[in-house]
């Protein structure tokens, strides 16, 4: 993990739904507590059931989220991009993740 220049996340949030109706000093304010992250393919960011203790900004690659029912069959298969958010529902309301996130790329 390596601190991310403040002016670098602050440009991309504004960039984002959600985020770029904030003022400059909420978005350093956030900014500031950000990290980089990398991932391998294959790599999880967060699996099902976990408790949401972060969540992440995709600047660059893909990430499949992948839902499946209580069995663990596979109900859904969404892949993700660049200025997509995850983990921020389980972040806000305190309850465990409902999916797997795997990086792609």
């Amino acid at each position: 993990m390596v601190n991310t220049p403040i002016s670098f996340v602050t440009g991309f949030l504004q960039t984002l739904d959600g985020f770029r109706d904030l003022d400059e000093k909420k978005l350093g304010d956030i900014a500031k507590i950000c990290v980089a992250e990398s991932f391998a393919p294959d790599q999880y960011l967060m699996r099902k059931g976990e408790v949401g203790e972060c969540m992440y900004l995709l600047v660059e690659g893909q990430v499949r989220v992948c839902i499946t029912d209580d069995a663990g069959a596979v109900q859904t298969n969404v892949l993700l991009g660049p200025g997509s958010v995850v983990g921020e529902m389980a972040l806000l309301t305190n309850e465990p993740r409902r999916a797997d996130v795997i990086a792609q790329t």
